[in-house]
């Protein structure tokens, strides 16, 4: 268990994994934890009369008002594909053991505080690192890389990302977005990715239709698992502590 704030994250990197990618290899691996969907993005789109959701009508503050914050359950795959990472990322419902959790909870308090439920939607994102010709910084130091990436979610959400990484930071704003009928009408998007303490935390903001300001839609708190370990619904998993380095440069914790 992790009990220091700020530590040295270490991780076996395979030695066949593309240098395209290295950047992002902090990230490589399986991660499982806990997070929290805001009430007016878990709302379904408003459906119009013949039964398919009207992209264009954002629920109203009435409706977000309806709907609780919800508690979810988080599976965030990371691996390479070529010189791309491929991050597949699964959210399922989940039901409480206890009458409150603290959002501050810990990756396992998290986990061992709800069952895994249903699977509310999986997304497939391909990200790719743009090439430079600047050397490798010195073992401890980083240097800032910019990303592109694309992807969609079982809902019929399509995005264009462009991004920065930055040790283990990662920075991604929507550069272009279509949408099916059944998707959420979300009209821009950011996510940050970071680091902290061994825990992979990311959050994505969005701004829906009409609406005129972002909020944080989903946040999360994972855990890297053991590539052994089953994925259970129920179950917390323990951080590996393989060691090894990041193509010559620890990973080095943020301290956000």
């Amino acid at each position: 268990m992790v009990k220091a704030r700020t530590v040295r994250s270490m991780f076996v990197l395979d030695e066949n994994t593309p240098r395209e990618i290295a950047p992002l290899a902090w990230m490589l691996g399986q991660w499982r934890g806990w997070g929290v969907i805001a009430g007016s993005h878990a709302a379904p789109a408003t459906p119009d009369s013949s039964g398919e959701s009207d992209q264009n009508t954002p629920a109203t503050s009435a409706d977000s008002d309806d709907v609780p914050d919800q508690m979810v359950i988080e599976e965030i795959t990371c691996e390479a594909v070529g010189t791309q990472m491929r991050m597949v990322t699964r959210i399922y419902s989940a039901s409480s053991r206890v009458q409150s959790l603290d959002p501050s909870a810990s990756t396992e308090e998290g986990l061992a505080a709800l069952v895994e439920q249903d699977l509310i939607n999986e997304e497939t994102v391909y990200v790719s690192v743009m090439p430079t010709t600047q050397e490798l910084p010195p073992p401890g130091q980083f240097q800032t890389r910019e990303l592109t990436a694309s992807g969609a979610d079982q809902k019929g959400l399509a995005t264009l990302w462009a991004g920065v990484s930055m040790g283990p930071r990662v920075r991604m704003i929507s550069d272009a977005i279509a949408r099916s009928p059944r998707a959420q009408p979300v009209e821009e998007a950011s996510r940050m990715f970071g680091l902290v303490a061994g825990e992979l935390m990311w959050a994505q903001d969005v701004t829906m239709v009409g609406a005129g300001e972002s909020i944080t839609s989903i946040s999360g708190r994972l855990m890297r698992i053991d590539e052994g370990d089953a994925v259970t619904s129920d179950s917390a998993r323990t951080p590996s502590n393989a060691a090894a380095n990041h193509g010559g440069v620890d990973v080095q914790d943020s301290d956000d």
